[in-house]
């Protein structure tokens, strides 16, 4: 399977050092995950990188319901206020920050050994993060929409 992997850009508004992208590769590079992060949630330029991380050390388990999805971010939840508490912004910032969260859409992508000629990829997204399986020049599946 080929993988190709794009770069990032943020928005021409910003600095590079508030890109709200993420994306990471496990190192047997069967497990991804892409994070592009909400603008107008505060500090999204931390979370994003914190999700993918997360997914690529312990991805979602295939039966994921709200409580379980809740359970597994919670140590993001706590690095993340960890890492805003430490920027030089004002208290009332902060503390809407902490109550709203970090926001990011997301793919991870698990590609599982079935047999020897063929594999299973196992996908997951919120929001409009997409993935496109082409074959010939043609996309022959596409991943949510």
């Amino acid at each position: 399977m080929n993988v190709e992997a794009k770069f990032s850009l943020q928005k021409r508004s910003e600095k590079m050092k508030i890109n709200q992208d993420a994306f990471a590769i496990s190192s047997d590079e069967r497990i991804f995950a892409i994070a592009d992060g909400i603008s107008s949630a505060g500090f999204s330029e931390f979370w994003s990188p914190l999700v993918v991380k997360k997914f690529i050390e312990k991805p979602f388990v295939s039966d994921l319901d709200e409580q379980k999805l809740k359970d597994w971010l919670e140590d993001i939840r706590k690095e993340w206020g960890s890492e805003i508490d430490q920027r030089k912004s004002p208290k009332m910032i902060l503390e809407r920050a902490k109550e709203v969260g970090g926001s990011t859409t997301f793919l991870g992508m698990i590609i599982q050994e079935m047999k020897k000629k063929y594999q299973k990829l196992q996908l997951f997204g919120i929001g409009d993060t997409n993935m496109f399986l082409i074959r010939n020049k043609k996309i022959k599946y596409s991943f949510p929409i």
